[in-house]
């Protein structure tokens, strides 16, 4: 029996499409009048099925279907079976080979616990039902992955000293790895292949790095460019445009580096007039200047409701904010308007620096991260300032990325392929291990990722139309070094210490 690889979702929100885009799978919103079956490999029910639909659902599960219900959607799940209760974070403690790689998320919000807690703690439940496959996933994650709050939080430093920064409350990289690892999950139980776009334009993942130019001479700026210079890499500089007003001819010859912009003054602000013109200041002078910058930044990484409003006045592509969203996959706003996020990992030199790290330990900590996402193929995106120490750190970074041929882009190449990324739909058939694909766009930078364990997956180019499963596929994952349950506990205590600092951070953060 020939079925389609498409994901069934009851109610296509917004926040919805936005996940299921970044994930990259095939997705509509259910038609109620398709066979459902042999249209759907997965049903995702995140709101009360109707009568008439739940029966349609009951018989889809009886044919041996795969359904993921979220939040309180409660048809297949009952009340009884789950308890609400808020959860800032919930930790992994099962050896479930689907998660292995998650040691915890956060979500400071209710959460629908299921009382089978072998799975973060009730928020997953993974069982067979009706003779078919069910999962519970018990808080509405896509609302979550467009939550704006943020706090500040510790990272882990396996040297010790572990820096902190102000980002996202909810981990939205490990939220959508979750949401992920379910559906993997519910494929492989019904022997169905998972596939999905792959996340860069070559098979090797996408290194892009970041310059935020606070204050930055020229002398330092140059000293950065020479060491991208001598690893072939292109950049994307950030240009905090004061600093810089006099002296903007000096950045006329770099055509392999991306001029962003970081606005004109690096300040925050809750008002939307004084955001726009600090935007509008420095993008004038940059067009001024012969620099087109489709890119934003904000100062202090800061999303707020003044900078929402702001932002969607200008023509930008992406922007990158990690206090809306930090490591992991390029993410999109629910909001139509607003530009492509592009979350970059928080911690820089500086970061490190106030925990008193050596710039030998700052290389340590860049590698062990670059390692963790490695391993897992994940895209590395990192940033520094010019003014601050560790420049033989971020080259080691550099290195790191030239030894293991990453793709390196831009910041505005990387929005420029994902928004193609988005673009293009390939219908999938799988029947008789074979899968068959039919693309509309046969381009020569995008593939599928086509797995069927959750240890090694195959990449597979849009512009083939099959696909016969294989059982030596070609890459392979390795666990990254996480840290224990107990050091992601004390990393998570809101002592004096971290508030000490997040008051500082507070009192001399410049205002416009």
């Amino acid at each position: 029996m020939s079925r389609q690889l498409c994901i069934g979702i009851h109610d296509l929100t917004p926040s919805w499409k936005c996940l299921l885009e970044q994930i990259g799978v095939w997705f509509e919103e259910i038609n109620y009048q398709k066979e459902l079956f042999t249209s759907y490999s997965v049903i995702i029910l995140n709101r009360q099925a109707e009568k008439e639909h739940s029966q349609q659902l009951s018989a889809y599960l009886q044919l041996g279907g795969g359904l993921l219900e979220t939040g309180d959607a409660h048809t297949f799940f009952s009340r009884s079976s789950t308890e609400y209760s808020f959860r800032s974070s919930l930790f992994n403690t099962s050896d479930h080979p689907a998660f292995q790689h998650i040691r915890g998320v956060d979500l400071h919000t209710k959460v629908n616990l299921h009382h089978d807690q072998s799975l973060f703690g009730g928020l997953i439940h993974i069982t067979e039902l009706n003779g078919g496959y069910a999962a519970h996933f018990g808080c509405e994650a896509a609302a979550l992955m467009q939550n704006a709050h943020y706090i500040r939080k510790r990272f882990f430093n396996p040297s010790g000293g572990n820096p902190d920064e102000l980002v996202s409350a909810v981990s939205k990289e490990e939220l959508s790895e979750l949401v992920i690892a379910v559906l993997r999950e519910l494929h492989f139980k019904q022997t169905l292949p998972f596939v999905c776009k792959w996340h860069s334009p070559r098979k090797q993942a996408v290194f892009s790095f970041r310059i935020d130019s606070d204050y930055g001479t020229p002398k330092s700026m140059d000293n950065i460019l020479e060491q991208a210079r001598n690893y072939e890499l292109s950049l994307s500089w950030f240009m905090h445009v004061k600093a810089h007003e006099d002296w903007l001819e000096h950045f006329k010859d770099w055509d392999d580096q991306e001029i962003a912009l970081h606005g004109y003054k690096h300040g925050t602000s809750t008002s939307y007039d004084s955001v726009i013109k600090n935007i509008g200041e420095a993008h004038n002078l940059l067009l001024t200047n012969g620099f087109n910058s489709e890119g934003y930044c904000a100062p202090y990484g800061i999303w707020n409701k003044a900078l929402k409003e702001a932002i969607s006045e200008f023509k930008f592509c992406y922007s990158s904010e990690f206090t809306f969203v930090y490591d992991g996959l390029p993410l999109g706003h629910a909001k139509a308007g607003l530009p492509l996020q592009l979350p970059v990992h928080p911690i820089c030199t500086g970061s490190l620096r106030r925990q008193q790290v050596s710039e030998k330990d700052m290389a340590s900590y860049f590698e062990y991260v670059f390692n963790n996402k490695c391993s897992r193929f994940k895209p590395v995106s990192m940033y520094h300032h010019p003014m601050q120490p560790g420049l033989s750190a971020v080259e080691h970074l550099f290195k790191l990325s030239r030894d293991h041929d990453l793709t390196n882009l831009t910041f505005q190449e990387y929005a420029r392929f994902w928004r193609k990324r988005n673009t293009t739909t390939s219908k999938l058939s799988f029947e008789d291990d074979t899968i068959h694909i039919q693309s509309r766009q046969l381009s020569s930078n995008l593939f599928l990722q086509v797995s069927t364990s959750h240890t090694t997956f195959d990449l597979v180019p849009v512009s083939k139309k099959e696909y016969p499963l294989t059982d030596s596929p070609e890459f392979e994952y390795s666990l990254p070094y996480l840290p224990s349950i107990e050091e992601m506990k004390h990393m998570k205590k809101r002592n004096l210490s971290l508030l000490k600092t997040t008051l500082l951070d507070w009192k001399n953060r410049i205002r416009l």
